[in-house]
């Protein structure tokens, strides 16, 4: 499944995941939590526990504030669906023109 995902401190990148829960958990290193995004059509994935473990601040997105690893997908349908094109085309344009940042979400 195509997904954007940052790491803490890292710039954000375009991947390849498995589309299973387990793999997602292992990724963001908790359990999950599904934040819906008010910009774009897809969802933030991210450890629902991560601030209170004490996880370092990742980035602000939409006025929300994510700790830990998180993971960008596309609307829930029953199941995970790959980032939409849109997003994956305005990420790719950021990157291209050097735009990406290590504190800050800027492709929705």
């Amino acid at each position: 499944m195509k997904a954007i995902m940052k790491k803490v401190g890292e710039l954000p990148e375009l991947v390849d995941i498995p589309d299973t829960v387990k793999a997602m958990k292992k990724m963001v290193d908790g359990p999950l939590s599904l934040v819906g995004s008010e910009v774009c059509t897809g969802n933030f994935i991210v450890d629902r526990e991560a601030q209170r473990k004490g996880k370092p601040f990742n980035c602000s997105v939409e006025g929300r504030k994510f700790y830990g690893t998180i993971i960008y997908t596309g609307p829930w349908v029953g199941d995970f669906t790959d980032a939409g094109q849109d997003a994956i085309k305005r990420y790719k344009a950021q990157a291209a023109y050097g735009n990406l940042g290590t504190e800050r979400w800027v492709w929705c």
